[in-house]
């Protein structure tokens, strides 16, 4: 094994089901983190900051192992303008389907995927809140009341 740790997009856009990086893991035998928002490494661990719907955890594991990074992992390097003057003389270079040799097209895309999606719907928006007009002595007796009744204290 020559890797440490690999780190995945969060997922491909042909089927869109964030399984990439999951199955590449499976593949090959290493505990998966998705959802990452900040990476660090500490001796032969890593730490991740995990974004779940509303909070973040933070995990820890032993590497190898593979991680799904967030956008929020990334900060952009900005070009400078030789650079940008120097990519519009560059020549792209475009693939298709045709270039892929011996392949057939039930593997590709959301049809070669292994993961069968029954149904997918979009997050549901949440409401706009609760607004009320107290004073500083009703705002903290109300609000822990709200605490008590989430139980969260």
């Amino acid at each position: 094994m020559d890797y440490d740790l690999i780190i995945t997009g969060r997922q491909a856009i042909d089927g869109d089901t964030a399984q990439v990086g999951p199955q590449i893991a499976e593949h090959l035998g290493l505990p998966v983190i998705s959802y990452a928002a900040d990476i660090k490494v500490e001796g032969d661990s890593v730490v991740v900051k995990r974004q779940y719907e509303d909070r973040y955890h933070e995990l820890k594991a032993k590497m190898p192992c593979l991680i799904t990074a967030l956008s929020e992992l990334n900060v952009p390097r900005y070009m400078t303008p030789g650079g940008i003057f120097d990519a519009c003389d560059k020549e792209v270079t475009v693939w298709g389907r045709a270039d892929l040799k011996d392949v057939d097209d039930s593997d590709l895309g959301l049809k070669g995927s292994p993961t069968k999606i029954a149904k997918a719907s979009d997050k549901v928006a949440k409401g706009a809140g609760e607004k009320v007009n107290l004073d500083p002595t009703e705002s903290v007796a109300y609000l822990i009341g709200k605490f008590k009744e989430k139980h969260i204290i």
